[in-house]
C-alpha cells in the first residue's frame, strides 16, 4: 500500500468513528450515562447495540417497580382513604381517582352493615 492509501484509510476510519460515538452520544438520557461511557469505550459497540442496552435497562426498572407495586398490593390489597383535598376535581384523573375512592369507601360501608346486620340476625335466632 502506498502511503496516500494508508491516509485514507486511517482518515476513513476516524471518520466511521467519529460518526458512531456521535450516534451514541444522541441516545443518551438520565440514567444511561454508564451504558453511554462503557458502549464509546468499546469499539466494537455500535450505537443500536447501545440503544438495545438501555431499553433493557429501562424494561429491566419497570419491571422492579411492577413487581414492587404488585407486593404491595398483595400485602394491603385495602385502598386507603384519600382527602377529597389531594384530588379536588380539576383534572379528570383526579376526578376519577376520587369517584374510585368513593365507590371503595361505599362498597366497604355496606359490606361493614351487612356484617352488623347478619350478626343481630344471628342473637335473634338465639346463636
Amino acid at each position: 500500500m502506498k502511503v496516500g492509501e494508508d491516509a485514507d484509510i486511517a482518515q476513513a476510519a476516524a471518520a466511521a468513528e467519529r460518526k458512531r460515538i456521535l450516534s451514541i452520544q444522541q441516545l443518551a438520557m438520565p440514567g444511561a450515562d454508564d451504558i453511554i461511557a462503557a458502549a464509546i469505550a468499546d469499539p466494537t459497540v455500535t450505537a443500536g447495540a447501545t440503544a438495545l442496552k438501555i431499553l433493557q435497562t429501562q424494561n429491566a426498572g419497570r419491571l422492579r417497580k411492577l413487581r414492587a407495586l404488585q407486593r404491595d398490593v398483595e400485602v394491603d390489597p385495602t385502598p386507603r382513604s384519600l382527602p377529597s383535598s389531594e384530588f379536588d376535581g380539576r383534572t379528570a384523573a383526579g376526578r376519577s381517582l376520587l369517584g374510585t375512592v368513593k365507590r371503595v369507601q361505599a362498597e366497604q360501608e355496606a359490606i361493614a352493615a351487612a356484617q352488623a346486620d347478619l350478626g343481630r340476625i344471628g342473637q335473634l335466632g338465639g346463636g
